[in-house]
């Protein structure tokens, strides 16, 4: 197996094709998300933007990742999320630090049973199967990683695959399993009109959430300042509204296009391998985020529903979409996700330095 980046030049010839290459990023990322739309799959616009882009990558199309574009679409998300917060969710909070300590056994065990496997099946080095393992955001997996010597390749390869499974299983789980029927587009929201006070208070959220956290350097700032002031405006009541719905498609197809240009750069011959393992620990995690899921509903009154969302091992912002399509609890989910990745960005570096002793035998006996 290779385990070495591609080379300088696949993607020197990218640097010169960005406006084509984003306009054909998004391109296709549209036309995925219509096809889906069109056959009703659950969370159709982001899915099929991803899996179309993802397809066209790995065939050797010549995409560019939206970044700057997404970052906009992910701050408007930050502001949908902040309006399902209320002041009802004031009262639901005293039950959330079960849940939060649960989720927080659940990122610490799928991170180390994740990490063994890919030392005693994969023969990765430690460092890389360890911060591959981790259920933390992408690119601060990639930097801490990366720095302590890690194939930055590989890493960024397993977050991709979780992610891209992830989204792929669980709305599909709930499409078969849970009766979830995709709904469609409703037009009267689209064209809702909203005043100036609505309009501008959730462009003021937007604007200087986004501002004021990149400033701070908030990990995941980006979304997580605008949904910061936009729960405070919805809990204190200054507007029950939130972005139209024609935003969060457009939201959905940039986001899943951007999932599917991580694969930019790769084939698919040159890494079977790495997807093999990244696939093989995904389904593990996942299987164990099911077995959460289920003792804990039920030993509480949480609902199943909710509570396999909070564990599923996906991105952020794409479950926060998830569970925002499916109409569970988003201030529920995207609360405990968010934890999920501050407390790995957290714990990660130290629980590292405590296992790597015992990595390190580990190691070497394979």
């Amino acid at each position: 197996m290779n385990d070495q980046p591609p080379s300088k030049s696949t993607f020197s010839g990218l640097t010169n094709l960005t406006p084509k290459g984003m306009i054909l990023s998004l391109g296709i990322g549209l036309v995925g998300g219509w096809v889906f739309y069109m056959i009703t799959m659950p969370l159709p616009w982001m899915i099929g933007a991803m899996v179309f882009t993802a397809a066209a990558a790995l065939s050797g199309a010549k995409l560019v990742q939206p970044k700057r574009l997404r970052l906009a679409m992910v701050a408007i998300l930050g502001v949908m999320l902040g309006s399902a917060f209320s002041p009802d969710t004031l009262d639901k909070i005293g039950a959330w630090p079960v849940t939060l300590i649960c989720l927080l056994i659940f990122s610490l065990l799928s991170t180390v049973v994740g990490t063994l496997l890919l030392i005693r099946f994969g023969r990765y080095g430690r460092v890389t199967a360890y911060f591959s393992a981790a259920p933390g955001g992408l690119n601060e997996m990639l930097l801490i990683g990366g720095s302590l010597g890690g194939d930055e390749r590989v890493i960024s390869l397993f977050h991709s695959t979780r992610i891209l499974l992830t989204v792929l299983v669980i709305p599909m789980w709930y499409r078969l399993f849970e009766g979830y029927v995709p709904g469609k587009i409703v037009i009267s929201n689209i064209m809702l009109k909203y005043g100036l006070m609505d309009g501008g208070l959730l462009l003021f959220c937007a604007v200087a959430g986004f501002w004021s956290a990149e400033k701070l350097k908030i990990p995941a700032g980006a979304l997580i300042g605008p949904m910061i002031l936009s729960s405070t405006v919805h809990l204190f009541g200054l507007t029950a509204l939130g972005p139209p719905s024609l935003l969060i498609i457009a939201s959905q197809v940039v986001l899943g296009a951007a999932v599917g240009c991580r694969f930019v750069g790769y084939s698919l011959g040159r890494i079977v391998d790495v997807l093999y393992f990244a696939l093989f620990t995904t389904f593990c995690t996942l299987v164990l985020a099911f077995a959460f899921a289920g003792t804990l509903a039920a030993l509480t009154e949480f609902p199943f529903q909710a509570l396999l969302l909070i564990f599923s091992p996906g991105g952020l912002v794409e479950m926060a979409l998830i569970s925002l399509s499916l109409n569970i609890d988003v201030a529920f989910v995207s609360t405990h996700h968010l934890a999920r990745v501050m407390l790995i960005i957290i714990l990660a570096p130290i629980l590292f330095r405590f296992l790597d002793r015992g990595l390190k035998k580990i190691q070497k006996k394979e």
